[in-house]
């Protein structure tokens, strides 16, 4: 479908949507992945255990927050190459920290907001 010259966006887009075999399948895959990974390191259980608080916060607060990363890639002039991996980088990254913080600051009022 993507290689046909006369295909639409939609039907092109019709293999990255949440229900199709390949995102199963790529979700699969990582899922797998991360399943094996044993951490040893206190410092990293708690990073992670940070994030997996967070994770449903980072999921609600990421969608106000990709219009800044894309404004602030293009701003920096990253190659194109790199501007989808930085910009998701910095997105998670500015989301994590917003949803820590409330968690730091109003922790009672962050387990309603953020789950």
């Amino acid at each position: 479908m993507a290689s046909n010259p006369a295909a639409s966006e939609e039907q092109i887009e019709l293999f990255f949507l949440y229900c199709s075999p390949q995102v199963f399948m790529m979700s699969l895959a990582i899922f797998l992945l991360v399943r094996t990974v044993k951490l040893t390191s206190v410092k990293m259980r708690s990073i992670f255990s940070n994030i997996t608080k967070c994770g449903f916060g980072i999921y609600l607060v990421h969608y106000f927050v990709v219009g800044l990363g894309y404004w602030l890639a293009n701003v920096l002039s990253i190659p194109i190459s790199l501007k989808i991996p930085m910009t998701a980088a910095l997105v998670f990254l500015i989301s994590w920290g917003f949803v820590a913080t409330f968690y730091t600051i109003i922790p009672r009022a962050s387990k309603w907001i953020f789950g």
